[in-house]
């Protein structure tokens, strides 16, 4: 969570008052929205706030935030407050953070999926030195789909996106046990761990769930060894 969070939220924040100034929407809805959409973003925009380069002006930052918040009932003012903030941050630069270096061996994987796999471990790499943690989980998942997916063709010759084309990992994964794919112990628990963050962080919840620099290291890692596992299992259960 940094600057990309920071201006998320403002823009976020800004579409909310907005739309309750121009009364879009009913008292009742009015005092959900207070309640889920404001509250939320606000407490996404100190802790934003503290994650952004210390070089910038970050104290006007923090105080026109606790300004905000103390006067987030009083919608002229809310507005007023965003367009500074928005207007401060406006030149800042994103903090920096340092590259992954992803080392995977792709001659573990089958010809047809190694341009594919080493594109998303391209853009993986890209998005968490740039700080776009959710982007990064939401990557791990599609490399696991993709693994999985090409398990389950070794296995069974049939390609499931055909004839199941929205299936989920939980789904998949339990089709490969009822062909008797036997996983190594703690596989699946990983697969569903990543399949839950991936999830929470692509679809549309109370709060908005943004991993950790941490948290998506740590679903990354996951990631590859599951990847790893899978693919040895692959390589034992070939086509010819």
């Amino acid at each position: 969570m940094d600057f990309i969070t920071l201006k998320s939220s403002l823009n976020n924040l800004n579409k909310a008052y907005s739309s309750i100034k121009k009364n879009k929407v009913s008292k009742l809805y009015r005092e959900g929205y207070l309640k889920n959409t404001i509250d939320s973003n606000i407490t996404l925009l100190k802790k934003s706030a503290n994650e952004i380069n210390k070089s910038n002006d970050f104290n006007n930052v923090i105080n026109l935030i606790t300004k905000f918040e103390q006067n987030k009932k009083d919608f002229n003012k809310s507005l007023s407050y965003i367009d500074e903030l928005a207007e401060l941050i406006s030149d800042f630069k994103p903090k920096k953070h340092e590259e992954l270096n992803l080392y995977f061996d792709l001659n573990k994987v089958n010809n047809d999926l190694k341009d594919e796999i080493a594109a998303d471990l391209e853009e993986l790499g890209k998005c968490f030195a740039a700080g776009c943690f959710r982007s990064s989980v939401i990557i791990c998942g599609r490399l696991l789909e993709t693994t999985l997916h090409r398990l389950y063709y070794e296995t069974t010759g049939v390609d499931i996106l055909e004839k199941s084309p929205g299936i989920g990992l939980g789904n998949l994964v339990a089709k490969l046990i009822e062909r008797e794919v036997n996983f190594e112990p703690g596989t699946t628990q990983q697969i569903h761990l990543i399949n839950q963050v991936r999830i929470f962080s692509v679809h549309k919840k109370q709060r908005p769930f943004y991993p950790s620099k941490e948290q998506a290291y740590a679903i990354i890692l996951f990631t590859l060894d599951t990847m790893n596992k899978i693919l040895k299992k692959n390589g034992n259960n070939k086509r010819d």
